[in-house]
């Protein structure tokens, strides 16, 4: 169990490393406690989180603590900036979606505007799932779905990064590369295993948020079946 900061009113966040990292070597430490299972029993690890978050990083260690997905609303004023400049017309054919609370694209244009010193320093803009891989392998990979709510950075057509349109929000370089959840990410560096306790070059995949894993525990697969959710 942990909670959330809240050091504003519409402000909610988390510290990257003390609730994600330290959550996730936590839960592993405590599966190999388990009678009989050791690292080299294990064949991959996947992780799923919430999302989508925007954590600055630089070197691969957070420059301040993660902004959280939509019950954080700093960023009505880049919003509003956005459909007027670009058009909710041409965000909704680009990206699929209106922008809300929900989209991660204002919160990286916040911290621009707000925080421009940690925007300028940060070498990459990441969600959950992607610093837990990141931490674990030294790659930063963000899947496609949770791409898809970095609106209107992601182009859903097409599956990529484009910019078109939206440019000053942050460049392509800054952005973690796409793959899809069930993909081979990178292997467990020794720094990893050090800390976690698993097999160092063991696979870790790319993973997905939370809902999307949800679901699929929950056996939604096909067309009609339904889940229904409690936050």
């Amino acid at each position: 169990a942990h909670g959330v900061a809240t050091p504003q009113p519409g402000h909610v966040e988390h510290d990257a490393d003390a609730v994600w990292w330290a959550d996730v070597v936590a839960v592993v430490r405590d599966i190999l406690a388990n009678p009989g299972v050791t690292a080299d029993r294990i064949s991959a690890l996947c992780c799923s989180g919430i999302g989508p978050c925007v954590l600055p990083v630089r070197g691969g260690r957070p420059l301040r603590p993660a902004i959280l997905y939509g019950v954080d609303t700093r960023a009505q004023r880049q919003i509003d900036e956005l459909n007027d400049r670009v058009g909710r017309a041409a965000i909704r054919a680009h990206a699929g979606n209106d922008l809300s609370s929900q989209s991660a694209g204002p919160k990286i244009a916040w911290l621009r505007d707000e925080e421009p010193e940690v925007y300028r320093r940060a070498d990459m803009f990441v969600t959950t799932q992607t610093y837990v891989v990141g931490r674990l392998t030294d790659e930063w990979v963000i899947d496609h779905g949770t791409a898809a709510y970095f609106h209107p950075l992601y182009d859903l057509a097409n599956r990529r990064w484009n910019l078109e349109g939206c440019s000053g929000i942050v460049e392509a370089a800054r952005l973690p590369r796409l793959g899809w959840p069930g993909e081979v990410a990178g292997l467990v560096t020794r720094q990893a295993a050090a800390e976690t306790g698993l097999a160092f070059g063991m696979p870790v995949l790319v993973g997905s948020a939370d809902a999307p894993a949800e679901a699929l525990s929950a056996g939604v697969l096909e067309d009609n079946d339904a889940m229904l959710m409690y936050g």
